[in-house]
Parts: structure tokens; sequence; C-alpha cells
């Protein structure tokens, strides 16, 4: 299955680039606040960030891998546990 991870392999190409997650982790992107809506490289980062699933880090690259033996109803489970994670932190 195809699926975005966590890079390291491009950072540095920008100047807002960061990576706090886990090279090679599935990572999706979250809805953007207003502000980012607004001002995409301003002082907030989520509109340009990815989410690693299993980290809850932030990386601002990415790159589309084929993950072998990855299944729908894998990519499912981590995602459900990312959203339980999320809202166990911050909820």
């Amino acid at each position: 299955m195809r699926v975005f991870v966590a890079t390291k392999a491009t950072q540095g190409a920008h100047v807002h680039d960061r990576m706090d997650g886990i090279d090679g982790e599935l990572v999706w992107l979250l809805e953007p606040c207003r502000a980012c809506w607004c001002y995409p490289d301003g002082r907030c980062t989520c509109g340009r960030m990815f989410s690693g699933l299993s980290s809850l880090r932030e990386t601002s690259t990415a790159v589309v891998s084929e993950v072998p033996g990855l299944t729908r109803e894998d990519l499912e489970r981590a995602m459900r546990g990312f959203v339980r994670a999320r809202r166990d932190l911050f909820c």
C-alpha cells in the first residue's frame, strides 16, 4: 500500500522545515487552523506539518512510499489510535 511517511531526505529545503517525528513513520495532514488558512507561512505551523501516527510529532517533509504488507485495516487501526492518543493528550 502506498502511504505518506515522514522523511529527513529534503529537510532544509524550506526555511520552515522541521522534523520532530520518526523517519519513515506513517503521517497524515491535520486540518489547519484559521491563522494557517490565511497565512500559511505565518507563526503557526499546523498548516504545513504532517503529524506522525505513532510519535504524535510533526514533520514538514513526507514522501509517498510503498509499505509492503500494510493493509487498509492496519492503516485504519493506526489512524484510530492516533485520534485516541491526541484526544487523550488535548482533552
